[in-house]
């Protein structure tokens, strides 16, 4: 056995760690074990998931994403990551578009600087940390305990607290979520229109590593009886719209906003459930995203509002990590993009649109296979 060196991804094997050779009886690979076997997506398939729980790891061989056809997972949790030992094409779509979790990342045991991971490569920069998954469930950190140290190679962060939300608005369309490096989009602020001096829009909430941020409630019309809501901290649910004459369009969320009161609310709408994930692909050999082909993590959208009133916030992005060993072809999109702020009212002059959702991040590496 050759020496061990803490400079080849922890261990002396090539592409091993800690000294355990690869492939099936060490089952050191940072590309998973392929024990999920070649897989062709055929039919839409949602991934066995618990709301706001873990996240989901597979590990296969090659996948096939059939176009016209979607996987994802069945609800919103802590993120998805998707190990090939072959080669992935996606001819359809790999989602974590509102799937973004409702959890407290401080809570759930998420370091202050967030996740990261560390891939090796051949002529990385130094880095000086371990990989860091804490807080992302049992199977993500046996995934992540096969990088070990790498002392030189490329990372992707997502800080535990991403973009802020968009302030409240007097007054106005409202503001569009944050957006911050590497990490999730905040979530838009309800819009108010701008002759109302007696209502209120909600703001927008940050994002997590988790979510998305939820979208502010828009403001309403009338007497100022019941007020709009802000979107709620670390994915909650999205802000409520408050109901004066009439009610304005709520936000996007975990659940999403709803349109308070009893007074008429014309064609005001609840805002859209969901809120941008996490989502990592993970593939040892080539990539290829064929035309229409989709790697999507957004957010959702605000509720529209009616004559007099604002729309609701929309919500954050996710955050996309691409590692691939061998090439990477993407003819499609690979996007984790902010949800639409609530369409203004009927074509009235002074409604205001509510604010989107900032857009979150999405980073792709060339990684040593």
């Amino acid at each position: 056995m050759p020496p061990l060196s803490s400079h080849d991804g922890g261990g002396g094997w090539p592409g091993g760690a800690g000294g355990i050779p690869p492939g099936p009886l060490g089952g050191a690979n940072y590309f998973g074990d392929g024990s999920d076997g070649d897989v062709t997506i055929a039919a839409d398939t949602s991934l066995t998931s618990t709301q706001d729980g873990d996240v989901v790891v597979k590990n296969y061989n090659n996948v096939t994403i059939d176009a016209g056809k979607t996987l994802t997972v069945s609800t919103r949790c802590k993120g998805l990551i998707v190990n090939v030992l072959g080669d992935l094409t996606v001819n359809g779509t790999i989602s974590m578009t509102g799937r973004g979790a409702a959890v407290d990342p401080a809570v759930a045991g998420v370091s202050a600087a967030g996740l990261a991971l560390r891939w090796r490569t051949v002529d990385g920069s130094p880095l000086g940390a371990a990989p860091d998954l804490a807080g992302c469930g049992a199977a993500a950190l046996a995934w992540a305990a096969k990088f070990r140290n790498v002392a030189t190679g490329v990372e992707a962060l997502v800080p535990r607290t991403g973009g802020s939300g968009g302030a409240r608005v007097e007054q106005a369309a409202g503001n569009t979520g944050g957006a911050a490096t590497n990490a999730l989009g905040g979530g838009g602020a309800g819009g108010e229109r701008t002759d109302i001096t007696n209502g209120t829009a909600g703001a927008g909430a940050a994002a997590t590593c988790f979510s998305g941020g939820t979208g502010g409630g828009g403001a309403g019309d009338g007497d100022g009886t019941q007020l709009s809501t802000a979107g709620a901290a670390n994915g909650g649910a999205g802000g409520n719209s408050g109901y004066t004459s009439r009610s304005g369009g709520a936000g996007a969320g975990n659940p999403a906003g709803v349109c308070l009161g009893s007074k008429p609310i014309g064609t005001a709408q609840n805002g859209q459930d969901g809120t941008g994930g996490l989502l990592i692909l993970n593939v040892k050999g080539n990539i290829t995203i064929a035309s229409g082909g989709l790697v999507s993590a957004h957010g959702k959208n605000g509720g529209a509002a009616p004559n007099t009133t604002g729309g609701g916030g929309g919500s954050g992005g996710g955050r996309v990590i691409i590692a691939h060993g061998g090439s990477y072809t993407n003819g499609g999109t690979v996007a984790a993009n902010g949800g639409a702020g609530g369409v203004r009212g009927e074509g009235l002059a002074g409604n205001a649109a509510g604010g989107p959702g900032g857009v979150g991040a999405v980073t792709v590496l060339h990684v040593k296979p």
